[in-house]
């Protein structure tokens, strides 16, 4: 009992002009219009409930890699390689070779360009503000001589908000070593 193609065709054919001159109707129209209607401002919504969430996740990445690079920074800080010669730099900045401080100007310029990504993310609205995260970490990174120095003649400085050299500034050249001193003496 199967049916030829044209007999199918005829049969879709005479369904479809049903339907048309059902939906035609006045009574149907004022129906299905609305409901069409509201179908497609659903749609709408739920593909702006769409683009909000992917503007979030990517949020959410850029933040986590900012983190996975401030803690790169801080590995290598920790490697003894560095460690010896970021302890000179803290001690006895002017005792430093020029390898040395290749690798301290290097590990400064590191983190000046995450300052600066952070706040170009801020600039361009993926983030709300890039103050937070940039002013708990001016005093850990700038809070020594040899660092202040370094960001006196610094190209970065044009690329950053003012408040950034200002915070800068206004540090004591000796922030850091108080700092693990004060950790020192705690324990």
């Amino acid at each position: 009992m199967t049916q030829s193609r044209h007999e199918l065709s005829s049969q879709l054919s005479v369904s479809s002009a049903k339907w048309k001159r059902l939906l035609n109707q006045p009574r149907w129209r004022k129906l299905f219009e609305p409901v069409g209607l509201a179908a497609i401002v659903a749609s709408l919504v739920f593909v702006g409930y769409q683009i909000q969430q992917d503007h979030e996740i990517a949020r959410s990445q850029l933040s986590s890699e900012t983190i996975v690079m401030l803690a790169a920074i801080y590995e290598t800080m920790s490697e003894s390689d560095f460690s010896d010669v970021y302890v000179k730099m803290l001690d006895s900045p002017e005792n430093l070779s020029t390898s040395e401080m290749v690798q301290i100007n290097s590990h400064l310029q590191a983190v000046s360009q995450i300052f600066f990504r952070e706040c170009f993310l801020m600039r361009g609205g993926v983030f709300g503000e890039c103050e937070e995260l940039i002013r708990s970490h001016i005093p850990l990174f700038f809070g020594n001589k040899y660092a202040q120095t370094w960001w006196e003649g610094s190209l970065m400085k044009a690329f950053l908000p003012d408040w950034v050299d200002e915070e800068i500034s206004k540090l004591d050249p000796d922030t850091e070593m108080q700092r693990i001193e004060a950790v020192k003496n705690d324990l």
